[in-house]
C-alpha cells in the first residue's frame, strides 16, 4: 500500500481519496467518519503493509486528533501496528521523541512552502467567507485593518483589495510595511494602528502574539468585527471584546472546516513534492 492517512480532520480522508483517484493505493484509518465517496478504510493490521503513514503531529501536546473515528487509536497503537523504518509524514507542530525519530524517518509537511501558501490562501478566503455570513454590508469599501503582513495576511490584503475595501496593514517591522506598502496597501506601525481602530469596520488578526489586548480594544468601533486567525497565545482579548459588546470570534483550523477538499488537493500536492526531493520513499 502506497500510504494510509491516518486521523485528522476531513482534509486526511479527502487527500488520501483524490490519491486513490489517481492510481495510488491508499486507505484511511480513523476516518470512518468522514463521508468521502469511495475512500478505502483501513484497519490496524493494514498498518504493518503501508510505505507511507500520513497524520496530523501527534507530537503537540494533544496526541493524535481522531475526531471522525469510529475506533480511535493512539499515536503509541499506530506506531506498534507500523513497519520499523516506515515514513511519517506530519502536519502540525509538535517535536518529535528521539525513540520515535530513530525508528521512523520524518517528513514535516508543515515546513513545505508550497503548502505554507496553499492554506494561508484557503485561511484567507474562509475568514472573508466567515466575516460575510455576519457582515450587514459589502466589502466594497468596508474600512478594514490586517494586523500583520505573514502569509495569510498577504493574502487576506490581496482578497479584500479585489472586492474593493479599504485596507489598512498594521504590522511591526519596517521591512514589512514597506513591502505592503508596494502593493497598494496603506501601512503603519502598531502604535499608529491605535489611531485607526475606532475607524474599522473589519479587523483580522494574525500573529500569534496579542496584538489587541484590552486597553486596543476598547479603542475599537462597536459594530466592527473582529476575527483571530491566530495560534496560541492568540492575538485578541476575546473576553475583552465581549465585555464591550464586540462581535469577535476565533477561526482555528479554517482550510479543514471551510475546503477540505482543496486543502488535502493541497496537502498531497505537497507529498508529491517531497516524494520528488529525494526522500527515500518514491511513491
Amino acid at each position: 500500500m502506497d500510504f494510509i492517512a491516518v486521523g485528522g480532520d476531513a482534509r486526511f480522508a479527502w487527500m488520501a481519496e483524490l490519491a486513490r483517484r489517481e492510481g495510488l493505493r491508499t486507505a484511511a484509518l480513523g476516518l470512518e467518519e468522514a463521508q468521502v465517496g469511495g475512500l478505502t478504510q483501513a484497519g490496524w493490521g493494514d498498518l504493518a503493509r503501508a510505505r507511507l503513514l500520513v497524520m496530523p503531529n501527534p507530537f503537540g501536546g494533544k496526541g493524535l486528533p481522531m475526531p471522525l473515528a469510529q475506533r480511535p487509536y493512539s499515536i503509541e497503537e499506530v506506531l506498534e501496528g507500523a513497519e520499523p523504518g516506515v515514513p511519517l509524514a506530519l502536519f502540525g507542530p509538535g517535536q518529535v521523541p528521539l525513540e520515535v525519530a530513530a525508528r521512523h524517518r520524518i517528513w514535516d509537511l508543515s515546513g513545505e512552502e508550497g503548502l505554507a501558501l496553499d492554506l494561508a490562501r484557503q485561511t484567507a478566503e474562509g475568514a472573508i467567507h466567515a466575516a460575510c455570513t455576519r457582515m450587514e454590508e459589502e466589502l466594497y469599501g468596508c474600512p478594514a485593518l490586517i494586523v500583520g503582513y505573514g502569509r495569510i495576511g498577504r493574502a487576506l490584503h490581496r482578497m479584500l483589495e479585489g472586492y474593493g475595501a479599504r485596507v489598512t496593514v498594521a504590522a511591526r517591522r519596517p521591512r514589512v510595511r514597506e513591502q505592503a506598502r508596494a502593493v497598494g496597501a496603506r501601512a503603519v506601525d502598531m502604535e499608529d494602528m491605535e489611531a485607526l481602530l475606532p475607524l474599522q469596520r473589519l479587523i483580522f488578526s494574525t500573529p500569534p502574539q496579542r496584538v489587541l489586548d484590552a486597553r486596543r480594544v476598547g479603542l475599537i468601533h462597536k459594530e466592527a468585527l473582529v476575527i483571530d486567525l491566530s495560534s496560541p497565545p492568540y492575538g485578541v482579548d476575546l473576553a475583552a471584546c465581549h465585555a464591550q459588546w464586540i462581535n469577535a470570534w476565533r477561526e482555528p483550523g479554517l482550510p479543514g472546516r471551510y475546503c477540505p477538499r482543496s486543502a488535502g488537493r493541497a496537502m498531497l500536492d505537497a507529498l508529491a513534492r517531497l516524494m520528488r526531493g529525494g526522500n527515500d520513499y518514491a511513491g
